[in-house]
Order: structure tokens, then sequence, then C-alpha cells
């Protein structure tokens, strides 16, 4: 089901969402959408998962003000990029963000990501 009020407002499926849940809150809902690539990394059996399941805790912490006025997001994007350059230094395989890629598992096929 979608909510036809945001229908027209919202541009990208990464940014916000139309779908009217039933049983989670919008914030609810925004915390998944922002830390979904990290509960995916949390779940690998690899060096990478208590790092992830420390940032989680420590985001899903902050106050719901942070959650609505963008506080959250920023830390994530500059969390999960430092996170990543570790990883990578380490050659730690990890799902990760890319431009025009959704999330994958790059070292699988290969791909540069540098």
């Amino acid at each position: 089901m979608r909510d036809e009020a945001k229908w027209h407002h919202v541009d990208s499926y990464r940014g916000e969402s139309v779908l009217k849940e039933e049983y989670l809150s919008a914030l609810e809902f925004k915390k998944i959408r922002v830390l979904f690539r990290w509960f995916l990394n949390e779940n690998l059996e690899n060096e990478a998962k208590e790092m992830f399941h420390a940032n989680i805790q420590d985001l899903s912490s902050l106050s719901n003000e942070q959650w609505q006025n963008g506080t959250v997001e920023r830390i994530f994007k500059e969390r999960d990029d430092e996170i990543d350059q570790y990883l990578r230094r380490r050659n730690i395989s990890h799902y990760i963000r890319k431009k025009y890629i959704n999330i994958f598992w790059g070292s699988e096929y290969d791909y540069d990501l540098s």
C-alpha cells in the first residue's frame, strides 16, 4: 500500500518511501532503510560483523529528533565511508554503496571497488 500524499514528493527510493506500513511507524521504517546495509553486514560471518553491530547499536540509540532532522543519516554516511575504507585496507568482504549500483557483493564479481 502506498501513501498517496508522498507519491509526488519522493524522488528516489533511497531517500524516502511512499510505502504505508501498518505495523511500523514512519520512524521505524526510516531506521530500517538507513541502516539496511549495515544489517546485511552484521549478519556476515567475518571480522566485520561486530563492527557493524556496534555501529547499529550506537546509531539506533540516538534520539528521535536526531533521526528526524537528518543528523543520523549524516553520521551514517561519514561512518559508512570510514568503515568501508577500513575494511578494504584489511581485505575484508562486505556489502558496499556504489553510485550506480545497488548493494552487491563486489568482490564476488571482481569489481574495482576503489
